[in-house]
């Protein structure tokens, strides 16, 4: 490992690095291979070049390297200027449309009571906040902040991180953020401060309650404050898809996002398209034959062999019919215990869910393949 003294930011685009290597003999490289690169996890592409030694330039070569680096999350932020305030337990509401895949890492918001330890819900609801700011039942908990904040007092940003990031695919949101051991600062609307965006996230905003999803709703709110986000990748191969539609009348998808990098150990699974209020858990095998109506399911099993159950993982798909699960690659289950995740090997998902279709019944999502790196 070869540590900078400081990092090197880089925006997004096209940019070429010259190394230097001074102190060893030789700089290992590969020499014209087809089969070498590019490279990506997603998020960083590294492409062939070329070396340069004793004045001779040689080109097609592929350098024996790694590159170790951290993603920037973008942020979007609204205005920092309240002139009105709730109360402790008080929530914001707005919408939020997200134009890709996002995976949401935080939130910052101005609040009261500086010094003071604070806490955030993150409630989500499917489409609009409009028209289920009083129904509790149109709304998820999706992420709750990781425990270690204090409030900086009114004007300041208080940041949250949450104890996990809120993954939402492309589509649009309603969002309330509740808080505890302070209150929401915002400010009264006006026609110019309703809606903020950056091209793939937009916000419109807002309202406030201090008896969140139970009446008392303020309208012409603003929440101040900010989302941080990073830009999500779907990784894997889908397929027997479409599922088998269940009583919502579609099937359910599941999807792969993160690295397919196996030590990187960051890979959620999102099954959407499930009926709210079903309880479900995930599967993982490595071999794919199809079993129509495999357990006296309505819908199809796309694994095959000996098939791990994250039984200890249950979910139940709230009203955004949504179910998730953040593998962990160390721990892959099996029938005989537990298995690592080896780089490639390709491991095979799919949810499994109950359902009332119109009897007692389950289904299945369809399934994505990995191929680990």
């Amino acid at each position: 490992p070869i540590p900078l003294p400081e990092p090197i930011l880089l925006p997004a685009g096209r940019s070429a690095f010259r190394v230097r290597v001074s102190g060893i003999n030789s700089f290992r490289t590969r020499h014209e291979d087809p089969n070498d690169g590019p490279y990506t996890d997603g998020y960083v592409t590294l492409e062939r070049g070329a070396t340069f030694a004793n004045g001779s330039l040689s080109p097609g070569q592929t350098q024996c390297m790694a590159l170790d680096y951290e993603e920037v999350p973008a942020t979007l932020d609204t205005i920092l200027a309240a002139n009105n305030g709730g109360l402790p337990g008080g929530a914001v509401f707005f919408d939020l449309r997200a134009a890709a895949p996002i995976s949401i890492d935080g939130f910052d918001l101005n609040l009261d009571r500086p010094g003071e330890p604070v806490e955030i819900d993150v409630h989500v609801t499917a489409g609009s906040r409009t028209g289920n700011l009083s129904a509790p039942g149109a709304w998820q908990r999706r992420a709750v902040d990781d425990g270690s904040t204090t409030s900086r007092g009114l004007d300041e940003r208080t940041r949250f991180d949450l104890e996990e990031r809120l993954e939402l695919p492309a589509g649009s949101y309603g969002v309330a953020i509740v808080v505890r051991g302070a209150a929401h600062q915002y400010t009264n609307g006006t026609a110019s401060n309703r809606s903020f965006s950056d091209g793939t996230v937009t916000l419109e905003l807002g309202e406030a309650s201090s008896t969140p999803f139970h009446g008392g709703v303020i309208p012409d709110r603003i929440w101040n404050g900010s989302v941080r986000y990073f830009p999500t990748f779907e990784i894997g191969t889908r397929y027997c898809s479409p599922a088998v539609v269940n009583s919502t009348g579609a099937p359910a998808t599941l999807r792969a996002y993160g690295k397919t990098w196996a030590f990187l150990n960051e890979v959620p699974l999102p099954a959407e398209g499930l009926p709210p209020g079903s309880f479900g858990f995930f599967l993982a095998r490595r071999s794919e034959p199809l079993v129509p109506g495999a357990g006296g399911s309505q819908g199809t099993l796309c694994l095959g062999g000996s098939i791990g159950r994250y039984a200890g993982d249950v979910f139940a798909a709230g009203p955004l019919g949504a179910g998730a699960l953040r593998i962990d690659l160390a721990s892959m289950p099996s029938p005989h215990g537990t298995t690592s995740v080896s780089a490639g090997r390709i491991w095979r998902f799919q949810a499994w869910y109950r359902d009332a279709n119109p009897g007692l019944t389950s289904n299945f999502t369809d399934a994505v393949a990995i191929r680990f790196d």
